[in-house]
Order: structure tokens, then C-alpha cells, then sequence
């Protein structure tokens, strides 16, 4: 019998788990300090979304782990090093570009958050919810014939430069890779030719080494006079102390943020963190708590397909093991 702790105990349920190979046990746990010297001992894999952080501290406590499942793209709450260093073999859906092509949920979330930036609707909801019926605080601006700029033009991207052509937008796009050809207009552009010319720039790249604080001062200083400014992906790929600046000094004209760099630590996102502090008293800064992948769609549709890469991994170890 496998034994598996399911810290997803949100999406990861009674669907993906039926498909899950019969000889796994899952134990729903709903976070690291409700593990026991049990679970320590006699787990063999783990299920994990964003939202818990195993660092090595965490992972080294796993007597017997061999699998490490993380339904999410991005890595930076697991402690990849250690797993490689240990065997632990890592289920996630990077790289998994065929499948991920039907998951709209990031797109929608970054073009939600710029018709809400540009158009000022939370503040006008607000507003009417006290009681008030005005037009003239909330004007806003158009999308139809101005630029909007992808910087990581991979699935993300390109489905966002669909949403932006459709709007009547300019679509420029940067990515250290030529992109292939795509069934709408744009161009793939050098990044000050981008920051320059855009009036929208949205922030779709991994977090990387090398993409760390890959938006920083020197960036926003490029951007056009009046830009707006999207990042969806990883806060750490955006320097937060040059944003703000940007914001204060009215660089640009506003962002809307679903990520903060650091936000996988606990109590590391407060009422007083800088960029919240700022968007409490200003209406062009926009932070929503990392939702953008969460839909229900979206969700049931990974844990199912990361239990379909789960059996494949206990069908090999079990062969090799004996089990």
C-alpha cells in the first residue's frame, strides 16, 4: 500500500483520486503543522498546491518519500535541489505545453484585472455600495488602438495577444525564443522597443535565476509616460521597491498585481507590507491574493491529469520494487 499526504485537500478530491492507482491511501492533511510523527515515517508521496511551502527543513523530516505531485506550473514553494539530491521524483504541469493549452484561467484573471484597472470598478462598486451614484470620479480609458506589450511570449502570453487583438490592440511581443507563427497579428520586438511602445505591459515569464527582479528601475524608467502594468506570473520577477517608485513618481498610471514576491512565507503578506499600504490609499494599484489559476475548471482538470502522471510513476517504482 502507498501512502500519500494530500495537503491539496481543496481541488485534489474524490475525482482525481479515484483515478489515482487502487494501492494508494491518501491522507488529507490541511497544513505542514497538522503532520504527525506518523505521517513522517510512513508517507510516500505528497500532493501540494501553491500556499505550502516544503523547504528542505520540511522534506528531510519524510522518511520514505519517493513522490512529490504539485499541481502548478511554478516551483518556487518546493525545495527542487533537495528532491534531486534525494530521489524524490516531481510531478508538475511545467512543460506540459499540449495539455496546458485549453487552461484559460491565468489569461482571463490578468485581462480581468486590466479592463478593472483601467476602468476603475472596484472603486466605482465601492462607491455605489455607499450609497452613491456618480460617473464623473470613474472615468477610464479605452484598450482599442493602443499597444499592448507580452513580455514571455509562451502559452500565457500568446493567449493574452488573442484577448488584445480582439480588443483592437497592437500586440508586441518579447521572448528570448522566436515565437512561431500565430493566427492573429504581432511582433516580436527587442524589450526597450517594447517598453517604450507599449501602453499595456503584462509580466508572463517563469521565475527563474536570470528572471529574477527582471522588471526593475531601469525598466520602468523605459516604459511610456502613462503604461500600465500587469504581473500575474511570480512576484519575485518584479523588483517591488522599483514598482512602488514607479506608482509614487507617477511613471506609470497604474498596476494590477496577483502575486508578491515572498508570499509562499507565512505572515510575510500583511497590512503593512509596502505595496498594500500603497494601494490602501491609492486607487491605481490593484492586488488580488494569487487567484488567478484558481477555477474550478481549471483546478479539477490539473489534479486529474497530475493522477494520471502519478500512476505512471508508482506503475515504475512498483516494477522496480517489487510492489
Amino acid at each position: 500500500m502507498w501512502r500519500f499526504v494530500n495537503f491539496d485537500v481543496l481541488s485534489f478530491g474524490d475525482v482525481p483520486k479515484s483515478i489515482v492507482n487502487t494501492s494508494v491511501k491518501f491522507d488529507d492533511v490541511s497544513g505542514v503543522d497538522k503532520l504527525t510523527v506518523d505521517h513522517y515515517k510512513e508517507t510516500d508521496g505528497i500532493i501540494v498546491r501553491l500556499g505550502t511551502t516544503l523547504d528542505a527543513n520540511i522534506l528531510s523530516r519524510f522518511v520514505k518519500l519517493k513522490i512529490l505531485a504539485s499541481v502548478t506550473t511554478g516551483l518556487d514553494h518546493i525545495d527542487i535541489d533537495y528532491c534531486e539530491r534525494h530521489g524524490i521524483r516531481v510531478v508538475t504541469l511545467k512543460g506540459e505545453t499540449e495539455f496546458l493549452r485549453n487552461i484559460s484561467s491565468t489569461p482571463e484573471m490578468t485581462w480581468a484585472l486590466l479592463l478593472a484597472l483601467v476602468r476603475k470598478l472596484p472603486q466605482a462598486h465601492t462607491s455605489v455600495l455607499a450609497g452613491r451614484w456618480e460617473r464623473e470620479p470613474f472615468f477610464g480609458h479605452e484598450l482599442n488602438g493602443t499597444n499592448f506589450g507580452v513580455i514571455g511570449f509562451g502559452r500565457v502570453g500568446k493567449i493574452l495577444g488573442r484577448y488584445a487583438d480582439a480588443f483592437g490592440m497592437r500586440v508586441y511581443a518579447y521572448d528570448n525564443a522566436v515565437a512561431g507563427a500565430q493566427s492573429y497579428p504581432f511582433r516580436q520586438v527587442a524589450l526597450d522597443e517594447l517598453l517604450s511602445e507599449a501602453h499595456v505591459v503584462s509580466v508572463n515569464l517563469p521565475l527563474t535565476e536570470e528572471t529574477r527582479h527582471f522588471i526593475g528601475r531601469g525598466e520602468f524608467e523605459r516604459m511610456r509616460n502613462g503604461a500600465w502594468f500587469l504581473n500575474t506570473a511570480r512576484g519575485a520577477i518584479v523588483d517591488e521597491q522599483a514598482l512602488l517608485e514607479a506608482l509614487e513618481q507617477g511613471r506609470i498610471a497604474g498596476a494590477a498585481i496577483d502575486v508578491i514576491e515572498g508570499e509562499t512565507k507565512p505572515g510575510h503578506i500583511t497590512v503593512s507590507h509596502p505595496l498594500v499600504s500603497y494601494a490602501r490609499e491609492h486607487d491605481n494599484l490593484l492586488i488580488s491574493p494569487h487567484i488567478s489559476g484558481s477555477t474550478f475548471e481549471a483546478m479539477q482538470n490539473t489534479a486529474i491529469f497530475i493522477s494520471q502522471k502519478i500512476n505512471i510513476i508508482i506503475d515504475e517504482l512498483s516494477r522496480k520494487q517489487g510492489r
